[in-house]
Order: C-alpha cells, then sequence, then structure tokens
C-alpha cells in the first residue's frame, strides 16, 4: 500500500516536472523568435510612424 503511494506520488511529481520543463522549453523558444524577429519590427514600425509623421502638414 505505501510503495503504491509512493509510486503515484513520484509519477505525480514526474507529471509535473515535465509540465514545467515543456513550459520553460516553449518560453525559450518564444523569447529566441521573439529576439530575432525585434529587429525586423522595429524597422517596420519605425518606418510606418516616419511615413505618419511626414504625411502631417508643417506647422
Amino acid at each position: 500500500m505505501v510503495a503504491a503511494i509512493v509510486a503515484i506520488q513520484q509519477l505525480h511529481l514526474g507529471a509535473v516536472q515535465e509540465l514545467v520543463l515543456s513550459v520553460a522549453a516553449g518560453a525559450v523558444v518564444y523569447a529566441a523568435a521573439l529576439y530575432l524577429l525585434a529587429p525586423m519590427l522595429v524597422r517596420e514600425l519605425h518606418s510606418k510612424v516616419v511615413l505618419m509623421l511626414s504625411r502631417q502638414p508643417a506647422p
């Protein structure tokens, strides 16, 4: 009986650890994608802002 409870607890701990590792791996992949795409996104946003400001009439 005790061995079954210990086995269930270890299985539960393994599932929680696996969930934490998968979430951490997903966060690393997301951060890497954001790091790689950030310069492109900043350039795109900058060009849109410059275009928007250049359309406004001068005071």
